[in-house]
């Protein structure tokens, strides 16, 4: 859903993006039915607002929370754009919407794998915590700390040290697993194979190439399938 200011074109884009993420092959049925039916179970929706900066916006959801519809993800109008189109921005409704599909579909669907939770144990967890360099469950001091916070300009991070350094203080594990989840996907696919999709990477996130990846560990490539 979204607010009357977002023009519709931003709103289809989403809603392609949505289904684009659900039936990747375009054959008319969900790639992972299981997946599509926590979705559907969950009532998950995506929110959309037209704001020019910043990341929230008051949406009056009342009646959705009342009803026990508060599983959603927030999407600016501004920031969904066909991706890197201009050389340096990324579509942030492939981040956003995949964001959703992860926390309350295969993480709900595939908890043994996938689960994204502040006490998890999931193979994904601990193939995201090889990849901040070991396991940390909490902040240190307000913020998160990292054994390494650069990218080499060839061939792969050293064995031990973290290849992906997110800092945003005020994210937990849970988030660290979401965002790690896109990263992984995405980077495996390509979608930062660019000279602007390597400069945001570089930011926090080092192999953004399958080939890449694939010499930080193996682990990093089975999360998908």
């Amino acid at each position: 859903m979204a607010t009357s200011e977002v023009a519709d074109a931003k709103l289809l884009h989403a809603a392609n993006i949505t289904a684009e993420l659900i039936d990747n092959n375009e054959d008319g049925t969900a790639d992972n039915p299981t997946v599509l039916k926590a979705l559907v179970d969950n009532s998950t929706f995506v929110k959309m607002y037209n704001l020019q900066s910043g990341n929230s916006v008051t949406i009056d959801t009342d009646v959705l929370d009342d009803a026990g519809v508060s599983k959603n993800t927030s999407l600016g109008a501004y920031e969904t754009v066909d991706n890197y189109a201009d050389g340096v921005s990324h579509d942030a409704s492939i981040e956003e919407i995949f964001h959703l599909i992860t926390q309350y579909g295969y993480s709900v669907a595939y908890p043994t794998v996938f689960e994204e939770s502040n006490t998890s144990i999931s193979a994904m967890a601990l193939a995201m915590d090889t990849a901040r360099g070991g396991r940390q469950l909490t902040t240190t001091n307000g913020a998160w700390v990292y054994n390494n916070t650069t990218c080499p300009e060839t061939g792969s991070v050293e064995s031990g040290k973290a290849w992906w350094f997110y800092d945003e203080a005020s994210a937990d594990y849970k988030t660290m697993q979401t965002e790690y989840m896109y990263w992984a996907v995405t980077s495996k696919f390509g979608m930062h194979d660019s000279t602007a999709g390597r400069t945001k990477a570089d930011s926090e996130w080092c192999p953004n190439t399958k080939a890449e990846l694939l010499a930080q560990g193996p682990d990093h490539l089975q999360l998908d399938r």
